[in-house]
């Protein structure tokens, strides 16, 4: 259930982007739009989500930096 909200997050908001053009200043912005939707916790758990999604991605060679790594760092805070 939680991967398919995260999914449907993610759809509405980047539409066609790729995961490579994802920026850092594109994952603030999403965090911004998603506190309208969804709850503070919610918020966090989607966010360690894409990280995890993002760095197996950098493991696997698929994209060159992981956007999120940050993020959550600054949510928790």
């Amino acid at each position: 259930m939680k991967y398919s909200a995260t999914s449907k997050h993610v759809d509405e908001y980047f539409r066609n982007k790729v995961a490579e053009a994802i920026l850092i200043e594109d994952t603030y912005k999403f965090i911004e739009y998603l506190k309208q939707h969804i709850s503070s916790r919610t918020l966090k758990e989607c966010v360690a989500l894409l990280k995890a999604a993002w760095q197996w991605a950098e493991k696997q060679g698929i994209i060159s930096q992981n956007p999120w790594a940050d993020v959550i760092n600054r949510l928790c805070n």
